[in-house]
């Protein structure tokens, strides 16, 4: 037999990884800073200058994290359209879950600000947004509870 297995291998060398806190996420930011996506592909805007999510198949997912769990949101804003004549957009945040829907565009770059508003203020530090096919998003702005 030929060569080392996995198992034959040692370390010869011990690494230390440092590095800082990341702040917690802002108030608002766009739909294309997300930290995972599942069914969701972005598209760029030249109106804009930037990417927007957009889900063409049945539904999509995009998950945000790094937010201020201390901090009770009331309400979330997502910019956005639906390129068919209905679209929905589900936010879940800590227990609080609240839906927004978004209008129908006559462009790529035709959106609106849509609320999705909790039954109780919601906290949490992972803000996860569910859309609709055909639906695109551009930004998203949290509401807190005064």
């Amino acid at each position: 037999m030929a060569g080392v297995s996995s198992e034959d291998i040692r370390a010869e060398t011990t690494a230390e990884i440092a590095g800082e806190k990341l702040s917690p996420r802002g108030m608002s930011f766009f739909a294309e800073t997300f930290d995972s996506a599942y069914g969701i592909r972005l598209r760029y805007s030249r109106k804009t200058n930037r990417c927007c999510a957009v889900c063409d198949g049945w539904n999509g997912t995009l998950r945000f994290g790094g937010l201020d769990g201390g901090v009770k949101i009331s309400a979330v804003e997502v910019t956005g359209h639906s390129m068919q004549d209905f679209g929905k957009a589900s936010v879940k945040l800590g227990y609080g879950e609240a839906s927004a829907d978004l209008p129908a565009g006559n462009s790529a770059d035709d959106h609106s600000v849509c609320r999705a508003v909790f039954d109780e203020p919601a906290g949490g530090g992972e803000l996860i947004v569910n859309i609709g096919g055909g639906c695109v998003i551009s930004e998203i702005v949290l509401i807190p509870a005064e």
